[in-house]
């Protein structure tokens, strides 16, 4: 779903408070961690759950509205700490997803994670490569789908349906040569063009 970014910002403020109201300590992960950081992702979620992630399945603890996760491959520098809580890093956050999502939605939260700024595409490329992870070949492929400059995750979607059914790859952005607008600026946010 595409949000703008004042609805994400309300969803993160709110997601901050009602995680310090329920006391969570352990680091908030998968959906929770992606409200924390302010980014748009491509599935459903509870709205009433908090996802954290446990190293294995004797730290779980039951409490409502909590889902626990574990990777057993979890490290120290997995973790950040923002606004007083314990989240996974944008790059663990990504990884630990994969299990769950298929190739278009990862691309799709890829995406979405490099437009928000959240890490680079080099820098999430070495990180997958390095860890190990449910879901790493479904990455691996997702990799090869990435495309700078996407605007949305709508556009992102479209963009690999029109691959899948046969059109080549599209050069987003593309500035098409003496057009602009009446105001005088290029008209390159819109149009689109084969290569």
């Amino acid at each position: 779903m595409t949000r703008t970014q004042a609805q994400l910002n309300d969803v993160r403020a709110r997601t901050i408070r009602q995680c310090k109201e329920a006391h969570i300590t352990n680091p908030l992960c998968g959906a929770t961690a992606l409200k924390l950081y302010g980014s748009e992702f491509p599935f459903t979620d509870e709205p009433d759950t908090f996802h954290v992630m446990v190293r294995d399945a004797s730290h779980r603890r039951r409490a409502p509205h909590v889902k626990a996760h574990t990777w057993k491959q979890l490290e120290p520098a997995d973790i950040l700490y923002t606004e007083g809580l314990q989240v996974l890093s944008p790059e663990a956050t990504a990884v630990t997803l994969a299990g769950q999502l298929d190739i278009m939605q990862q691309v799709m939260l890829l995406e979405a994670m490099v437009r928000n700024q959240l890490f680079t595409f080099p820098m999430f490329a070495d990180y997958a490569h390095k860890r190990t992870f449910h879901g790493k070949k479904r990455t691996l492929a997702a990799l090869k789908l990435y495309q700078a400059g996407s605007a949305s995750m709508t556009e992102t979607a479209l963009r690999l349906e029109l691959n899948r059914r046969g059109i080549p790859r599209l050069s987003l952005n593309y500035v098409v040569p003496n057009v602009w607008y009446p105001n005088g600026a290029p008209s390159h946010s819109t149009l689109r063009s084969l290569r």
